[in-house]
């Protein structure tokens, strides 16, 4: 067997929580001179990553998959080389193109057409072979156009489907993508994942990051567990699958592990049936809430948001606090908050779930995924009784008229 495309040795990363680290790339570099604030300074570390170790052959199609805060994005990082690892070495043979968080790689000045080729000639390609592609690049995105229009004054979906046809169409060895594609239309995600796997029945390496199993059970035969900072399981997608889902199990509820600087901040999220005790077994036919409880510091626009996902990886329902008004967002003034959002009975089908939630920031909002798991039993549900299938099973209003 030849030498990996990507291989990982003893790779830990180490951030000092409340001090400016030291620049690991030009941009950073960049934003540095031009004034950015260092923060104050504090003596807490912590290690984002810790001795993580594995090998992606050439042609092979890689998950990596985790828990909020596992580490899954600072390793993307590393191996596309926006940030450095504090030790350990990634060898990459290849051309690589990342797609990771929106806007990473493009400059908002530049239009569209400008960044198709600055990240061309960040890849090696000359100005005639990003000519060639061009076109392909611009009609994929379904930017034709705004495609000379400064990227700054792209929504988040046009930018998330410029990135992804850059990166996808300029033939790089090795394709790393992240969440990111969470943020465009249903239509545009089925499109990229038609391209994916014609990316990767070419025999190109690919490295995958999703919440959505059956998207990694899709496209990748093979997978890597994170589990605070490590790799902590490699091998076939069904047998990471398994060890992903029993992971935390029984756990109704959740508090952050720090506190940061924005204003709006989360003290505590628990799943509760009707009777005010935290349970992870929940009845299928019983009403169950969701309790938020948090502190705005200084008055916030925005709005709380939550997702449900299923054992399988699929998102069953998604609300938000604004959903009963004309607006999407409301003001909080400053104080302590107590929000409950109620689960009706006879909805969920047996089964495991996973809660992700949402807090308004001031640029936008914050997705903290799958902070708690909690479990619906057969009890009164239709599954129980008639063997009903679908994501969801609820009673729904019948009436019958007797006719002439």
């Amino acid at each position: 067997m030849g030498a990996p495309a990507v291989r990982v040795s003893g790779l830990w990363k180490e951030y000092a929580v409340g001090i400016a680290q030291p620049p690991s790339t030009f941009y950073e570099t960049i934003g540095n001179a031009f004034g950015r604030r260092n923060a104050p300074e504090s003596d807490q570390h912590f290690w984002a990553l810790r001795d993580v170790n594995f090998d992606v052959e050439p042609g092979q199609v890689v998950g990596i998959i985790g828990r909020n805060g596992a580490g899954k994005s600072t390793l993307l990082k590393i191996l596309s080389r926006i940030t450095a690892p504090t030790k350990g070495r990634v060898e990459i043979r290849g051309k690589l193109a990342s797609l990771l968080e929106v806007g990473t790689g493009f400059h908002p000045e530049l239009t569209g057409r400008e960044n198709i080729f600055l990240n061309g000639s960040i890849l090696g390609m000359t100005t005639s072979e990003v000519h060639r592609k061009l076109d392909a690049i611009v009609s994929f995105a379904e930017l034709e156009k705004f495609i000379d229009t400064p990227v700054k004054r792209y929504s988040s979906g046009m930018y998330v489907r410029l990135a992804f046809a850059v990166a996808a169409h300029l033939d790089p060895d090795i394709l790393i993508i992240d969440e990111v594609l969470a943020v465009g239309d249903a239509d545009f995600q089925e499109k990229c994942v038609g391209k994916m796997e014609a990316i990767r029945g070419e025999g190109r390496t690919l490295l995958v990051v999703s919440h959505n199993m059956q998207l990694i059970k899709k496209l990748c035969p093979v997978a890597v567990l994170m589990e605070r900072g490590s790799a902590t399981a490699i091998g076939p997608i069904d047998d990471i699958q398994a060890k992903y889902l029993a992971g935390g199990a029984g756990v109704s509820s959740w508090s952050p592990a720090a506190r940061d600087h924005h204003p709006f901040q989360f003290e505590s999220v628990e799943v509760v049936p009707p009777q005010g005790h935290v349970a992870t077994a929940l009845p299928a036919d019983r009403p169950f809430e969701i309790l938020f409880r948090f502190e705005v510091a200084t008055s916030i626009t925005g709005r709380v948001a939550l997702t449900i996902r299923n054992q399988f990886g699929v998102l069953v329902l998604a609300s938000c606090d604004t959903d009963a008004f004309a607006y999407m967002n409301k003001r909080w003034a400053a104080g302590r908050y107590i929000e409950r959002c109620v689960v009706p009975g006879s909805l969920l089908v047996p089964g495991e779930y996973w809660l992700a939630i949402s807090r308004p920031l001031n640029e936008g909002n914050e997705i903290i995924q799958d902070i708690c798991r909690f479990t619906i039993d057969r009890s009164g549900s239709l599954v129980e009784r008639d063997y009903r299938e679908g994501v969801v099973a609820p009673f729904l209003e019948w009436t019958t008229e007797e006719r002439s």
